[in-house]
Protein backbone atom coordinates (compact mmCIF):
# COMPACT_ATOMS: atom_id res chain seq x y z
CA UNK A 1 0.00 0.00 0.00
CA UNK A 2 1.27 3.01 -0.97
CA UNK A 3 1.85 5.19 2.13
CA UNK A 4 0.57 8.60 0.41
CA UNK A 5 -2.55 6.84 0.04
CA UNK A 6 -3.65 7.55 3.51
CA UNK A 7 -4.86 11.26 3.51
CA UNK A 8 -3.60 12.71 6.38
CA UNK A 9 0.09 11.14 5.51
CA UNK A 10 -0.35 13.10 2.12
CA UNK A 11 -1.45 16.48 3.64
CA UNK A 12 1.31 16.36 6.54
CA UNK A 13 4.03 15.61 3.39
CA UNK A 14 2.41 18.16 0.48
CA UNK A 15 2.36 20.97 2.97
CA UNK A 16 5.72 20.97 4.38
CA UNK A 17 7.29 19.87 0.73
CA UNK A 18 5.46 22.74 -0.90
CA UNK A 19 6.20 24.86 2.03
CA UNK A 20 9.79 24.69 0.65
CA UNK A 21 8.67 26.55 -2.84
CA UNK A 22 11.28 29.75 -3.72
CA UNK A 23 14.00 27.98 -1.97
CA UNK A 24 17.34 28.22 -4.31
CA UNK A 25 19.02 25.65 -5.27
CA UNK A 26 22.58 24.93 -3.95
CA UNK A 27 24.57 21.90 -4.00
CA UNK A 28 24.65 19.80 -1.11
CA UNK A 29 22.48 21.99 1.25
CA UNK A 30 18.76 21.12 3.53
CA UNK A 31 18.03 24.69 4.40
CA UNK A 32 14.45 25.95 3.67
CA UNK A 33 14.50 29.03 2.50
CA UNK A 34 18.45 29.25 2.08
CA UNK A 35 19.19 26.60 -0.34
CA UNK A 36 18.64 22.65 -1.25
CA UNK A 37 19.94 20.21 -4.05
CA UNK A 38 17.71 17.55 -5.13
CA UNK A 39 17.92 14.93 -2.83
CA UNK A 40 18.66 16.67 0.03
CA UNK A 41 15.14 18.69 -0.43
CA UNK A 42 13.21 15.18 -0.51
CA UNK A 43 15.22 13.75 2.30
CA UNK A 44 15.12 16.76 4.43
CA UNK A 45 10.80 17.20 3.89
CA UNK A 46 10.72 13.42 4.83
CA UNK A 47 12.69 13.58 7.65
CA UNK A 48 10.58 16.86 8.86
CA UNK A 49 7.24 14.89 8.36
CA UNK A 50 8.71 11.65 10.07
CA UNK A 51 8.83 9.37 7.42
CA UNK A 52 12.89 9.01 8.17
CA UNK A 53 14.24 8.45 11.22
CA UNK A 54 17.43 10.49 10.00
CA UNK A 55 19.42 11.66 7.09
CA UNK A 56 22.80 11.22 5.88
CA UNK A 57 24.62 11.47 2.76
CA UNK A 58 27.85 11.97 1.86
CA UNK A 59 30.29 14.72 -0.09
CA UNK A 60 30.52 14.64 -3.91
CA UNK A 61 32.03 17.14 -6.88
CA UNK A 62 28.92 19.38 -8.06
CA UNK A 63 29.57 18.41 -11.96
CA UNK A 64 30.80 14.48 -10.57
CA UNK A 65 27.99 13.68 -14.02
CA UNK A 66 30.13 15.08 -16.62
CA UNK A 67 33.48 12.82 -15.95
CA UNK A 68 32.08 9.48 -14.28
CA UNK A 69 29.69 6.87 -14.32
CA UNK A 70 29.25 7.09 -10.72
CA UNK A 71 25.60 6.88 -9.09
CA UNK A 72 26.13 9.33 -6.67
CA UNK A 73 22.18 10.91 -6.96
CA UNK A 74 20.97 7.22 -6.14
CA UNK A 75 23.32 6.35 -3.73
CA UNK A 76 22.92 9.45 -1.61
CA UNK A 77 19.21 9.03 -2.07
CA UNK A 78 19.82 5.31 -0.94
CA UNK A 79 21.62 6.51 2.20
CA UNK A 80 18.98 8.92 3.40
CA UNK A 81 15.45 7.13 1.82
CA UNK A 82 15.80 3.64 2.44
CA UNK A 83 18.32 3.05 5.28
CA UNK A 84 16.41 5.46 7.65
CA UNK A 85 13.07 4.82 7.04
CA UNK A 86 10.73 4.62 9.84
CA UNK A 87 9.67 1.26 10.98
CA UNK A 88 6.76 -0.24 9.41
CA UNK A 89 7.65 1.55 5.77
CA UNK A 90 9.80 0.25 3.17
CA UNK A 91 10.84 2.18 -0.05
CA UNK A 92 10.02 0.01 -3.54
CA UNK A 93 11.67 0.30 -7.15
CA UNK A 94 9.50 0.01 -9.66
CA UNK A 95 10.10 -0.25 -13.73
CA UNK A 96 10.17 3.40 -14.93
CA UNK A 97 7.06 2.90 -16.68
CA UNK A 98 5.08 2.16 -13.77
CA UNK A 99 1.98 4.27 -13.40
CA UNK A 100 2.40 7.51 -11.17
CA UNK A 101 0.98 7.91 -7.74
CA UNK A 102 1.56 10.93 -5.62
CA UNK A 103 4.78 11.11 -3.38
CA UNK A 104 6.57 8.87 -6.01
CA UNK A 105 10.57 9.54 -6.18
CA UNK A 106 11.04 9.75 -9.91
CA UNK A 107 15.21 9.80 -10.48
CA UNK A 108 16.38 11.37 -13.90
CA UNK A 109 19.89 11.58 -16.41
CA UNK A 110 20.16 14.82 -18.20
CA UNK A 111 23.46 13.04 -19.34
CA UNK A 112 24.81 11.07 -22.40
CA UNK A 113 26.08 8.11 -20.39
CA UNK A 114 22.58 7.64 -18.39
CA UNK A 115 24.19 8.74 -14.97
CA UNK A 116 21.36 9.34 -13.07
CA UNK A 117 21.93 13.30 -12.03
CA UNK A 118 18.44 14.80 -10.84
CA UNK A 119 15.61 13.46 -9.12
CA UNK A 120 11.73 15.29 -7.61
CA UNK A 121 8.98 14.10 -6.97
CA UNK A 122 5.23 13.04 -8.75
CA UNK A 123 2.86 15.63 -7.96
CA UNK A 124 -0.96 15.67 -8.74
CA UNK A 125 -1.98 18.18 -10.80
CA UNK A 126 -4.58 20.68 -9.06
CA UNK A 127 -6.74 21.34 -11.86
CA UNK A 128 -6.50 18.38 -14.42
CA UNK A 129 -5.67 14.67 -14.22
CA UNK A 130 -1.55 13.88 -14.32
CA UNK A 131 1.27 14.94 -12.72
CA UNK A 132 3.87 17.47 -12.91
CA UNK A 133 7.09 17.14 -10.95
CA UNK A 134 8.15 19.20 -7.76
CA UNK A 135 11.91 19.36 -7.70
CA UNK A 136 14.81 21.25 -6.88
CA UNK A 137 16.97 22.42 -9.96
CA UNK A 138 19.89 24.56 -10.50
CA UNK A 139 18.51 28.21 -11.82
CA UNK A 140 14.25 27.46 -10.67
CA UNK A 141 15.17 26.27 -6.77
CA UNK A 142 12.36 24.21 -5.21
CA UNK A 143 9.77 24.45 -8.11
CA UNK A 144 7.07 22.84 -10.31
CA UNK A 145 7.71 21.59 -13.73
CA UNK A 146 5.84 19.92 -16.15
CA UNK A 147 6.47 15.94 -15.86
CA UNK A 148 5.92 15.42 -19.77
CA UNK A 149 7.85 13.69 -22.65
CA UNK A 150 11.42 15.38 -22.26
CA UNK A 151 11.61 14.21 -18.51
CA UNK A 152 9.82 11.13 -19.22
CA UNK A 153 12.20 9.71 -21.74
CA UNK A 154 15.07 10.23 -19.18
CA UNK A 155 13.56 8.80 -16.52
CA UNK A 156 16.03 5.78 -15.03
CA UNK A 157 14.64 4.92 -11.82
CA UNK A 158 11.18 5.47 -10.03
CA UNK A 159 10.58 4.50 -6.17
CA UNK A 160 7.81 4.73 -4.34
CA UNK A 161 7.04 4.56 -0.26
CA UNK A 162 5.07 1.52 1.15
CA UNK A 163 3.46 0.31 4.35
CA UNK A 164 5.13 -2.97 4.77
CA UNK A 165 2.57 -6.07 4.54
CA UNK A 166 2.82 -6.64 8.37
CA UNK A 167 1.59 -3.27 8.77
CA UNK A 168 -0.96 -3.56 6.29
CA UNK A 169 -2.04 -6.43 7.83
CA UNK A 170 -2.44 -4.99 11.44
CA UNK A 171 -4.73 -2.03 10.04
CA UNK A 172 -7.19 -4.87 8.71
Amino acid sequence: MNYFDDPHAWETFRAEAESWLGTPYRHLQRCKGRGADCTLFIGQTLLDVGVLTRLEYGYYPRDWHEHTDEEYVLEASRLHIRDHLRDGLRIIALPPETPLLRGDWLAFSTTERRVTNHCGLAWPEAEREGFRMLHAINGRGVSFAPLGGWWLRRMTRHFRIVIAEAEVAAWA
